[in-house]
């Protein structure tokens, strides 16, 4: 791509309504990244995007056996661990999960 192609490609993302999710994407198609390129990095930020909520779809990542390594069953478990705990809410306080109506001790923000 050259950079005429470059500019007019980016002129063209500059035109579109913002979308914090796909914007990453449109940029770097903008750059003439592969189809397959941007197939795998939208299925790695689903993967991570479930990971972080504690509940990875270990289909989309192509590596066999990665759900029974140990570093990851353990950052799974302190993940469901805080999301049991704590439920922030916006502005400035914090209140227990639902899931644990008698809880005591302080709460802890993330």
């Amino acid at each position: 791509m050259n950079a005429v192609e470059t500019e007019q490609a980016i002129s063209t993302l500059s035109e579109q309504p913002f979308d914090p999710a796909s914007f990453p994407f449109a940029f770097l198609e903008a750059f003439s990244n592969k189809a397959t390129t941007l197939k795998r990095l939208k299925s790695d930020r689903q993967f991570l995007l479930g990971f972080k909520a504690g509940e990875p779809d270990w289909a989309l990542y192509p590596l066999n056996g990665l759900e029974n390594m140990a570093a990851l069953k353990r950052k799974l478990q302190n993940i469901q661990k805080l999301r049991i705990l704590v439920i922030p809410i916006t502005g400035t306080g914090f209140i227990r999960s639902p899931d644990l109506p008698n809880a005591t001790g302080p709460m802890v923000s993330l």
